[in-house]
């Protein structure tokens, strides 16, 4: 989910479009990369030894995956007993280790933010993930490299990484990587290097309520040589939140700890190309009934955005990265996701269950590019859900 306004397509058929292309030229690139023939290696900097031009991994955390609840409510038929059964927890013996990656004579090219060193990619600073690189924009970015003008820098901490215009990219994997810079004085007169363009409003909104907007530089598109780079790595793997990048999202963006109201949440996604509800007035003529309110989230800044999850005690809506927002979500509050049939992403739901938030879910049709909710199948677990807000079980 796009949080910026002025992102909002004007021209959805086209991004659908522009869409299309780029899945088909990701299967076509796809093998190139796993056959590492592309225009950058790539290589793990948590490996490497130290030389001259490379001064190490600084170790900060050993993730551990959390014990997760499994969900609460869902419908009991066999598509959804057979669906639930996809929300297994992950190997509890796995484990991740997060630092920070210190090199010098880097690169890095924006607005699609790609770095390289010494003719590799550190995996660390693409988010653990070559999917990246199968994409013609960030490709395109990389081989364009040794050709582009390149404007000198001394030393910088580069925040962004693929798909920092995402809303869930940004908040849950790459702001909370700040903390590994807040307690090393080395760090304090380096500054923290961002994209101006493909840059939301969220990113400004966020950098400054941390209390980091005075230190940081938004560059303009074009070709950065850095004579010290540090790359922070994530917290965790994709798609498994950190608790640690929770709890430092609360202690810098939460202000308010002492939140009574109690609201109930249908966050709509009608600006959306993607997963957005088609009967979505049956749906919130339904929900009314329980006191559920509509919210469209681009509608609103990041400060209200986090008050509006604190305050609810159930949010329902369709997979989105606003569900980011569950971090600020009080404890025992519930989270009925919407999944579209034939898709799945347990993101949101290991999300919830670090802020021990209950969880429930609904299999819904696909259509078109949205998704039909059977409006009765979600009352009953509405029914549920508010029984449970109340102490009794049904």
């Amino acid at each position: 989910m796009n949080q910026n306004a002025n992102l909002f397509p004007i021209f959805p058929q086209k991004k659908i479009i522009k869409s299309k292309i780029n899945n088909f030229a990701q299967a076509i690139l796809r093998p190139v990369i796993t056959r590492n023939q592309i225009f950058a290696k790539v290589c793990r900097a948590s490996l490497l030894p130290e030389v001259p031009d490379f001064h190490g991994f600084s170790f900060f955390h050993e993730y551990k995956y959390p014990e997760i609840n499994p969900p609460l409510f869902y419908i009991d038929d066999e598509i959804h007993q057979d669906f639930s059964r996809i929300f297994q927890p992950p190997n509890q013996e796995a484990k991740y280790q997060s630092g920070i990656i210190s090199a010098s004579d880097v690169y890095v090219s924006f607005p699609h933010p790609i770095h390289k060193w010494k003719n590799k990619v550190f995996i660390e600073g693409i988010r653990e993930s070559l999917k990246p690189l199968t994409e013609p924009r960030y490709l395109l970015a990389l081989a364009s490299i040794p050709f582009a003008k390149k404007q000198n820098m001394k030393s910088g901490i580069l925040l962004a990484m693929p798909y920092h215009n995402n809303y869930y990219h940004w908040m849950v994997e790459m702001l909370p990587r700040l903390q590994m810079i807040e307690s090393d004085k080395k760090f304090k007169d380096i500054p923290i290097i961002i994209p101006k363009n493909r840059t939301p409003k969220f990113i400004y909104e966020s950098i400054k309520l941390t209390g980091y907007l005075d230190r940081t530089l938004f560059l303009d598109d074009g070709v950065y040589h850095f004579d010290h780079l540090y790359i922070p790595s994530l917290l965790s793997l994709i798609k498994q939140p950190s608790p640690l990048a929770i709890e430092w999202l609360n202690k810098k963006l939460v202000t308010d700890n002492q939140i009574t109201t109690k609201r109930r949440i249908y966050v709509s996604r009608r600006d959306a190309l993607q997963r957005s509800i088609t009967n979505e007035p049956e749906v919130e003529q339904m929900l009314s009934g329980f006191g559920f309110e509509t919210v469209c989230l681009r509608d609103h800044s990041l400060e209200e955005q986090v008050k509006i999850f604190q305050e609810a005690e159930i949010v329902i809506g369709s997979h989105g990265a606003g569900f980011s927002n569950i971090a600020f979500t009080p404890s025992q509050s519930i989270l009925i996701e919407l999944f579209q049939e034939g898709w799945f992403s347990p993101t949101f739901y290991r999300l919830a269950g670090i802020k021990n938030v209950k969880y429930g879910f609904l299999v819904c049709k696909k259509d078109g590019t949205g998704q039909y909710v059977n409006v009765h199948q979600l009352k009953e677990l509405v029914e549920k859900a508010v029984a449970n807000i109340n102490g009794r079980n049904i």
